[in-house]
């Protein structure tokens, strides 16, 4: 494995959908940093969160509470064809930099609060090769060391049973 594994930055296209507290922003109202909206004190019984100057201004006369934007974390996977193609030696080793590609990605997850997984498949999916999504850097440095030794076999089928695997 190289010794110039760095990682990289990232960000998702929309709101995250998790539940658990992380670094991009999130669908979920809760303790976030982000306002969203008001709302009344009985819809939101949280009387800490209480905005006096939209209660003044509410034509009604309710209590106003802030509603603030959770940040979440995700999921992150690494899904990997490892078939017989990856055996070709030309300008750089094929394994070598899936196993970088690997380091590079869990790194830059484990940077974000995200958890990291990983998945690879030839003719099937290599249940061997798995490493459910998880905060463990061990089991990564691990399966990327692995994948120098794995006995790769032709054929890609088992990237369309690989969605089986994936968070939803």
């Amino acid at each position: 494995m190289s010794d110039t594994i760095k990682p990289f930055q990232y960000r998702l296209p929309r709101p995250a959908v998790g539940v658990f507290p992380g670094a991009h922003p999130g669908q979920m109202v809760g303790n976030g940093q982000l306002f969203k909206r008001h709302d009344t004190l009985i819809a939101r019984p949280d009387p800490r969160r209480i905005d006096l100057r939209a209660s003044l201004l509410d034509p009604f006369g309710h209590y106003q509470v802030r509603v603030q934007q959770q940040h979440s974390a995700i999921d992150v996977y690494l899904l990997a064809d490892l078939s017989a193609s990856m055996r070709f030696f030309g300008g750089y080793d094929k394994r070598r930099s899936l196993a970088d590609m690997l380091l590079s990605i869990a790194a830059s997850a484990l940077e974000y609060g995200d958890n990291v997984g990983f998945i690879a498949a030839n003719q099937r999916v290599l249940t061997e090769c798995y490493v459910p999504a998880g905060k463990h850097l061990g089991r990564i440095q691990a399966m990327a060391k692995h994948l120098e030794n794995i006995d790769l076999q032709p054929g890609s089928a088992g990237l369309q049973q690989a969605q089986r695997y994936l968070p939803k």
